[in-house]
């Protein structure tokens, strides 16, 4: 790799190689799928796949890896014990919502015409169009987009706990603080079927909006950020390695 690299004149009197180059990756290689397992280091895969452990940087290019220390997935032991450590236990981390998420990876569904004319004006903006080979409307899919939305709706209670707080909400209804005044606390990220009956309420995603959307809590969103989605990599081809 540093035959590769720029030099440099060191001290006016040879050349080096200028490893604080940033590397291109070549685009003429050719990325294949590859599934790894939990804890894979890059040396284990490149010595699996390359039959070489130290072509372990290839991985690390093919998918723009900056720290390898940060590379491998986490079985899911591992990923509980650090959401306990930075959230103080499961059951908030599962109760938390950071966001929410429009769920289009879960609805492969093609709507006819008539299923799409039935949809809310709203809902409609969630899909496309589907062309066939003759130019003519064959139906309606779900767009491939991620539409975040940081909450859901707004509910404010008599005061209920502090700022940032997880709050049960009677049934299975959960909640987080967003700030008290006045003896009121705003609450929002609401989830389950609260029984709790609130004092106002702000509909931040309309209740048609509602059923397309998941919430995301931290135990969700580390799970796939650590776990799953890391067990699927890129590779070049052998043949394009040395």
């Amino acid at each position: 790799m540093l035959k590769d690299l720029d030099t440099i004149s060191y001290n006016g009197t040879f050349n080096v190689s200028n490893i604080t180059q940033p590397v291109q990756f070549p685009s003429n290689l050719t990325l294949i799928d590859y599934k790894i397992k939990s804890m894979s280091r890059g040396d284990i895969i490149a010595d699996k796949y390359y039959n070489n452990p130290q072509l372990d940087y290839w991985v690390y290019l093919a998918n723009n890896v900056v720290d390898p220390l940060d590379f491998a997935p986490l079985d899911s032991s591992t990923i509980d014990q650090l959401l306990i450590e930075k959230y103080g236990s499961l059951h908030i981390a599962s109760k938390l919502i950071l966001y929410w998420q429009n769920d289009w990876r879960s609805d492969d569904n093609t709507l006819s015409l008539s299923a799409f004319n039935s949809l809310p004006a709203d809902v409609k903006s969630l899909y496309d169009i589907q062309i066939n080979y003759r130019g003519q409307t064959s139906g309606y899919t779900r767009k491939k987009i991620d539409l975040r939305k940081s909450t859901n709706v707004i509910n404010t209670y008599p005061l209920i706990g502090q700022k940032g707080e997880v709050v049960s909400l009677g049934n299975d209804g959960y909640g987080t603080v967003i700030t008290n005044a006045n003896n009121t606390s705003y609450v929002h990220n609401i989830t389950g079927n609260p029984s709790v009956v609130p004092l106002t309420s702000r509909k931040v995603i309309s209740d048609t909006l509602l059923p397309y959307y998941d919430p995301i809590s931290p135990y969700i969103y580390y799970h796939d950020l650590l776990g799953d989605k890391r067990l699927n990599i890129k590779l070049v081809t052998k043949s394009q390695v040395q």
